[in-house]
């Protein structure tokens, strides 16, 4: 395929000068317009109007020439209200009328929900206790990797200064083991001096997290969840004795969020890659900052291999320490653009016509045309008289006014060269050569300048142009050639050729068994160069080709770590791979020096994702990515002096990014009467005022936030979803509107990223667009799309055709997992905070009552995406801050004549240039916007307006509009003050005539809905049995954690397997341990005598509240461990906490397979159980702190008291209650006997005690004895 080039008509001098200026100008808020020098040529202007285009910004020249001026604008949104009459449909108004009459004392019970509060628990946070004692490192493979990294040389120095400072710097090159080698020194350092200890390294990604846990966990011998684990936000790896925790920052923020006091247990903490800026690091330095002296025993350790020392030692007053430590002893060859062209003789079929002349077209529209014509006369009077004068002349022409030195004549084509060959004037001729006169350009006659001298007799002219001409050909200067090759390339586009030319090089040149890292800006560039790749001259027999970038789920990345023997690995990534991840077998990198990076224009509201250059940080820790184990070599895609213009370092994220999410973390993490603005102005490079402003209007106008900025209790409970807070009031309201099910679908993509691809090749794009428009089923809505995508993909894994539906539909296969994961995540967040609640019957199915009422899906998005309002203006669209819109190509809506009576929500809007995206749209109706939009409503009876946040005034038809909404905010204000409540008959019926006011509305504007909105999702293992609903959580579960798939489904066997009809087990054979013994004394000790021997102290003990007597107790009780059963929970699940009074009883209840409950647990349990419900029971003695197992109850026994009852043990791993916290109350072990967990805590635990996951092949040894394990053969 040949490729798309695009020449840069500036040299790049000019073109590194504007972008400086434009990056100057856009960084400063306050600079709204400037000019440009009036010297500038046409094509100078052109190109900066050009450039203006592309940024979105407004310029405009005025003046008359030679004194023309150019002023570049910042175009401002504007921000005006909207008003607009509104009444209903005739069926819609006739279905209000009709409910007023029938409730006409109906009143709103104006529930106050805009108290200040502060919330007191939250998901997706650390737990954990005292800091732990460490235990003592087993060297394994790594100690002589270990001690060849720079950090061993200086591991005394380092502990030293980390344990006499309150603050330390760690500037260590790339390489040098600062990452994993740092926080083990503290581990060791603690264990030599017995000293408990805690660590908290915080990462910026959640690959690299994963990553370095199990790198550090390999090099100490242990497994992952022991000494060292993480946690992340969709998973964790944590135990009782984790004293190391990598983490992102994301998830210590949620935890300083509940109880800042967590610090109080943690010793040092580690933020590593600090160069990064993240906003999440930034606001976690303004609270440490804030709060560091409150911690007598904390140190903090900030790391970076590219860091500003400077900037951070001013933040911190000087106060910090700082250490510099080296990088690896392995040289990094670097070669910039200028040095790889000439290194891998790279010319392209558009240098070659370059190099031919054909440039000059592009030269010549920069000179005037009075000053070729001057040029032809002295060329001609040059050959006929040449005299000096006109030679001076010549050179005078070129070198001062610019005219090509290779402009040849319009009658004979003669170029300057030519003409002094001609006439024998060496001297011209070196001159001319120097200044890059080109030998090889041939007149109208075929003679070249060599030819010219040769029959002129200047035999000594012609064998110096016939040499130049000799060593041109075998290499241009590296310059020269940097310019041909800038003169075919833009800088907008990645060179795919020149990758694919270096790959060639370092195959045929260098070695073709070392890996390649290539960085590349996104996503969409890793497809296309690898199939660039792919459809290349590179033998694919011999290369392996993998990605890595930040959607991809965590398993997926272990095949970039692995190593491909007789294959050479090309990994193509983003800037993920910049900081913290080591890829061993890695030594040569390809920089293409470019970057994807989001920008946010705070007054529209607007957001762009551009492709710019990478910082001079980011070039460096991309260079310091190869060589990490011998010497390495990095090709960089741009020239020294365009290396040498670029910033030094990112610009942090807070300053380019909306802070809807930190302003609302601030009143939390903020002290007590301290302002957001005032808190986020602490930050080391303070983000805008007009940002922060713009957030706080957000925040007040999604109802997060009162006038005065005090957090409200809708505020709260969006705090404790890990999503966006617009997506968590989405969450939120579908609760409350019920209609659960489709909403989490679409917020758990919209929080993820769509799943949709963007193929590179033109004619699957429109393919591509096609089929997701298809997708939409005609209802003018992108989120059904997305929502469809969703149903359609289950049910093609059902049908285990996943693979081939994402290839028709262009969806990513990896983004569907993720999404299903998050969806599960987000629905037990939903439960931690009280509004699904964990009965089985009265959860999932009653929340989706409304499900596939469409139109009630709608006005839950649109609450949660308001104001992202599109309204219709002729035959265009705008929005309250843009005066024009058009919908993303990508959308459904995009090229469709809608009904001027619609509106439409849209999730965001972006600048391409000077034009303004909207994407992820729907079509809505007004009404919509109406009865479900704003926190601050005033009515005025006078005229009938209704306005909405000073934002939106609605002229309505009648008084009963506005009442009617009052009653439906009444009732979401109740439900968010006590996510608990239950509605009662009237509250029903509101939200009837609710949805059946919207379906008329829909309806009458002509709006669709197709089937299946509402259908529940899917996940079926087995294609032989028939959907079970109640199974779905249990199914989601599985996936979101795969070892506990092995239990998944109870009495569901297929034909072929299990023919005796016995209960089928895990893949592993289970095998009884003989002869245990353990020790009556307490937990996880192993008993020293050789037979079982009772207490001295009594003569008989209870099983369950049954006192057994001496005959049943005397003799040996040998306690095999418990196969782990093959279940699923079901939706029908009731899990209650058993408390025996000690822990032998549960060992005879595991021998014998029954209980005897106490009388008040019995009596709720058995009526339960008699309703259809699934008990299960979770066994926790007195005077532990652990749960020891987990049973089902399988029979009442008629229901007859103090009778022993059939239970099945489903497993009996230990789990300790620190590993728990996050699920359960923090006093668990002060609960009584027969206490009921909630659904998403008690299904969990459950997954615990009947599996290990830190031994998946291992059998686990149950109670009392710890989890002593027995190796399966």
């Amino acid at each position: 395929m040949a490729r798309k080039t695009t020449t840069n008509s500036q040299a790049e001098d000019f073109r590194i000068e504007i972008d400086t200026i434009f990056r100057d100008f856009l960084d400063d808020p306050d600079t709204l317009e400037i000019d440009f020098p009036n010297d500038y040529s046409t094509q100078k202007r052109k190109y900066v109007h050009e450039r203006c285009r592309k940024l979105g910004l407004k310029s405009k020249s005025r003046g008359k020439e030679p004194n023309r001026i150019l002023t570049v604008y910042k175009i401002r949104s504007r921000s005006n209200q909207f008003t607009c009459n509104f009444s209903l449909s005739r069926t819609a108004f006739d279905l209000l009328s009709n409910f007023s009459r029938k409730n006409p004392r109906l009143t709103p019970q104006l529930t106050d929900i805009f108290n200040s509060v502060r919330c007191d628990y939250a998901v997706g946070r650390l737990f954990f206790g005292n800091p732990v004692m460490v235990d003592a490192v087993v060297n394994g493979n790594f100690i002589e990797v270990k001690q060849s990294l720079p950090t061993y040389q200086m591991k005394e120095e380092i502990l030293n200064t980390i344990e006499n400072n309150k603050i330390t710097i760690v500037s260590a090159e790339t390489g040098s083991g600062k990452t994993t080698q740092v926080p083990q020194y503290i581990l060791e350092n603690a264990h030599r001096n017995r000293q408990p200890c805690r660590i908290i390294c915080t990462q910026p990604r959640r690959i690299s997290t994963v990553a370095i846990a199990e790198r550090v966990s390999a090099e100490r011998n242990e497994p992952l969840g022991s000494t060292v684990g993480y946690q992340i936000k969709l998973e964790s790896k944590l135990g009782p004795k984790t004293a190391l925790i990598y983490c992102t920052t994301g998830v210590l923020l949620r935890t300083l969020m509940i109880t800042t006091s967590c610090l109080d247990y943690v010793t040092y903490v580690i933020i590593d890659e600090i160069h990064e800026r993240d906003k999440f690091t930034d606001f976690l330095l303004i609270y440490l900052k804030e709060n560091l002296a409150r911690f007598n025993n904390l140190k903090i350790i900030l790391m970076s291999a590219t860091m500003d020392v400077d900037l951070f030692l001013d933040y911190f007053n000087k106060e910090p320490s700082v250490l510099s430590i080296p990088g690896r002893n392995f040289p990094i060859t670097e070669w910039f653009l200028d040095d790889t062209l000439a290194l891998i003789n790279y010319k392209s079929d558009a240098m070659e016509n370059v190099m031919k002349g054909d440039i000059l077209s592009v030269e010549l529209e920069n000179v005037d045309a009075n000053l070729l014509k001057e040029m032809d006369t002295t060329l001609l009077q040059c050959i006929n008289y040449g005299r000096e004068d006109d030679y001076a002349q010549l050179l005078q022409l070129i070198i001062t006014d610019k005219v090509p030195i290779n402009y040849s004549d319009v009658c004979f084509g003669y170029t300057a060269l030519m003409v002094a060959a001609s006439k024998g004037k060496r001297d011209v001729v070196e001159t001319l050569l120097n200044m890059g006169a080109d030998v090889s350009i041939k007149c109208k006659n075929s003679y070249t300048a060599a030819g010219y001298a040769l029959s002129f007799g200047y035999q000594d002219i012609a064998d110096l142009l016939e040499w130049f001409a000799a060593e041109s050909e075998n290499q241009l200067k590296h310059a020269q050639l940097t310019e041909i090759y800038d003169r075919t390339i833009s800088d907008d586009i990645i060179d795919y050729d020149l990758i694919i030319a270096i790959i060639q090089h370092i195959q045929s040149k260098i070695n073709n068994e070392d890996g390649i890292l290539i960085f590349l800006p996104g996503y969409d560039d890793i497809i296309s160069c690898c199939d660039r790749v792919y459809n290349s001259a590179i033998d694919q027999e011999k290369i392996k080709i993998c990605m890595l970038h930040g959607g991809m789920h965590i398993s997926a990345q272990h095949e970039v770590f692995t190593p491909s023997p007789g294959r050479q690995k090309i990994i193509l990534s983003t800037n993920v791979a910049e900081t913290s991840i080591t890829i061993d077998d890695v030594v040569f990198v390809i920089n293409s020096g470019k970057v994807k990076e989001k920008s946010y224009e705070s007054i529209g509201g607007t957001s762009s994702l551009v492709t710019k250059w990478a910082s001079m940080a980011c070039v460096k820790q991309r260079a310091g990515r190869a060589g990490r184990t011998k010497p390495g070599m990095c090709f960089h895609m741009l020239s020294k002096k365009r290396y040498e213009a670029l910033q030094i370092h990112t610009i942090p994220e807070i300053l380019r990014v909306p802070l809807h999410e930190l302003c609302l973390q601030t009143k939390l993490l903020a002290p007590q009467g301290t302002s957001i603005d005032s808190f986020l102005l602490k930050a080391m490079e303070q983000p805008a005022r007009t940002s922060i402003n713009t957030a706080i209007s957000g925040l007040i106008t999604l109802g997060a936030l009162d006038k005065e900025e005090n957090l409200t209790r809708l505020g709260t409970h969006l705090l404790q979803l890990s999503v966006e807070p617009h997506l968590a009031k989405m969450l939120i309201y579908s609760v409350i509107f019920k209609c659960v099910d489709p909403v989490l679908t679409i917020v758990a993509t919209l929080a993820h990223k769509e799943p949709f691809i963007l193929p590179t090749v033109g004619l699957e794009k429109g393919q591509a667009n096609a089929k997701r428009k298809s997708l939409s089923f005609g209802s003018l809505s992108d989120h059904m799309s997305i929502l469809k995508a969703f149903q359609m993909w289950q049910k093609a894994k059902q049908q285990r055709k996943e693979r081939q539906f994402c290839q028709e539909y262009f969806i990513s296969y990896g983004a569907m997992e993720i999404i299903m994961v998050t969806r599960n995540h987000l629905l037990g967040q939903l439960r931690a905070c009280g509004f699904v609640p964990s009965n089985g019957r009265d959860s999932m199915h009653e929340l989706s009552r409304y499900s596939d009422h469409w139109p009630l899906v709608k006005a839950v998005l649109t609450s949660g995406l308001y104001p992202n309002i599109a309204f219709p203006n002729a035959d265009k669209f705008h929005t309250m801050t843009e005066n024009k819109v058009i919908m993303h190509t990508t959308s459904s809506l995009r090229n469709v004549v809608i009904n001027s009576e619609l509106w439409c929500i849209f999730e965001e809007i972006s600048k391409l240039g000077a034009i303004c995206n909207i994407k992820n749209v729907t079509a809505i109706t007004p009404a919509t916007v109406v009865f479900s939009c704003g926190s601050a409503l005033q009515y005025s009876e006078q005229n009938g307006i209704i306005t909405i946040d000073d934002k939106l005034q609605i002229n309505v038809s009648s008084p009963m509009i506005w009442k009617f909404r009052t009653l439906l905010d009444d009732l979401i204000q109740r439900k968010v003050k006590n996510p608990r409540l239950k509605f009662t008959r009237t509250d029903e019926i509101i939200l009837e005539t609710f949805d059946n006011i919207l379906s008329a509305e829909d309806s009458s504007k002509g709006l669709f809905q197709p089937p299946g909105v509402g259908d529940r999702p899917l996940f079926i293992y087995n294609k032989m049995n028939d959907y079970n609903p109640d199974q779905n959580e249990a199914a989601m579960y599985s996936r979101a954690h795969p070892t506990a798939e092995r239990f998944l489904r109870i009495g569901h066997q297929r034909p072929d397997e299990n023919s005796n009809n016995q209960p089928r087990h895990s893949k592993h054979p289970y095998r009884p341990v003989p002869h245990s013994r353990y020790n009556m004394n307490g937990y996880g000790h192993h008993s020293s005598r050789s037979d079982y021997e009772q207490p001295s102290s009594s003569k008989g003990f209870n099983v369950g509240h049954r006192r057994l007597n001496e005959n049943e107790a005397a003799s040996p009780i040998l306690v095999n461990a418990i196969a782990p059963k093959d279940i699923v929970i079901p939706h029908s699940a009731r899990f209650f906490v058993i408390r025996p009074t000690e822990t032998r009883n549960i060992i005879i209840s595991v021998s014998q397979g029954t209980w005897n409950f106490s009388p008040q647990t019995e009596k709720k349990i058995f009526r339960l159980f008699m309703e259809g419900f699934f008990i299960v029971l979770l066994f926790t003695a007195r005077g532990t702190n652990y749960f020891q197992g987990v049973a089902r109850l399988l029979d009442t026994n008629r229901g007859q008291p103090n009778v022993p009852c059939p239970i099945e043990w489903l497993g009996t791993n230990s789990v300790n209650y620190d590993q728990i916290r996050h699920l359960v109350h923090p006093k668990v072990h002060m609960v009584e006997d027969g206490y009921e967990l909630q659904y998403c805590a008690g299904r969990d635990i459950t997954y615990m005690l009947m599996y290990n996951p830190d031994h998946p092949d291992d059998s686990s040894r149950p109670i009392l004895g710890g989890t002593r394990r027995v190796r399966q053969y």
